[in-house]
């Protein structure tokens, strides 16, 4: 395929990005080649369209903060911009079970090179060479989603529930609330993982918040 740049991409986005012509069609002619890794695609995967942005699938590990970041709010801005050629994705991977991507139209079946594409090109060298994060707040509010999900986890699974079983009713929700405040005044780290002596200093911290003699369950956590 002749991949080419038209007036429209080049009035709406080259002119913009300052991006090079020649440069833009190069990274399309390798967007549109299929990774020796990569087993997926459909109907125009590789023939107009590619996948951007991939990272392990954010549900399956917590690992990959930045990438989940930058894929989510990239996504959320592109499909704004180019609802015609932008669009989730997911696919099968040996690293992982599963990577989401965004998948965007390269070119036209005649060869013509999408703004969409050149937009988010330009975004990804950015993200490669000026600065690794699209959105920073985006990328806060998922540090603190990931570290919620581990003090969730920990007041469900830890034996910081049978501490809180332990609490009257009446004292239960100010126990919780002190019990998480705690963990993130000095405990706050972005892979939402507590330890257990973690765990422990936060139960005795409410336990004397709540004013109640409440005993600590018999565990090896304690």
């Amino acid at each position: 395929m002749n991949l080419h740049v038209t007036d429209r991409t080049r009035e709406t986005i080259l002119d913009t990005l300052t991006l090079d012509e020649d440069d833009i069609i190069q990274a399309a002619h390798d967007a549109l080649t299929q990774p020796s890794d990569s087993a997926w695609r459909d109907e125009d995967m590789w023939t107009t369209h590619t996948l951007m942005f991939a990272t392990p699938d954010p549900d399956l590990t917590d690992e990959y903060t930045i990438g989940h970041s930058n894929y989510r709010s990239v996504l959320r801005d592109a499909i704004d911009a180019y609802p015609e050629d932008v669009e989730a994705a997911s696919f099968g991977h040996w690293t992982y079970s599963r990577f989401v991507a965004i998948k965007v139209r390269v070119c036209t079946d005649d060869g013509e090179i999408t703004p969409a594409y050149a937009d988010l090109y330009s975004i990804s060298l950015g993200l490669e060479n000026d600065y690794p994060l699209y959105d920073e707040q985006d990328y806060s509010e998922l540090e603190w989603q990931i570290w919620e999900r581990g003090v969730d986890s920990t007041l469900s699974d830890s034996v910081a529930s049978e501490a809180l079983e332990a609490v009257a009713d009446r004292y239960r929700a100010d126990w919780e609330t002190d019990f998480r405040e705690f963990l993130s005044e000095h405990h706050f780290n972005i892979e939402g993982w507590i330890s257990d002596e973690a765990a422990m200093e936060a139960v005795e911290y409410a336990n004397s918040r709540a004013g109640v003699n409440v005993s600590i369950p018999d565990s090896p956590l304690f």
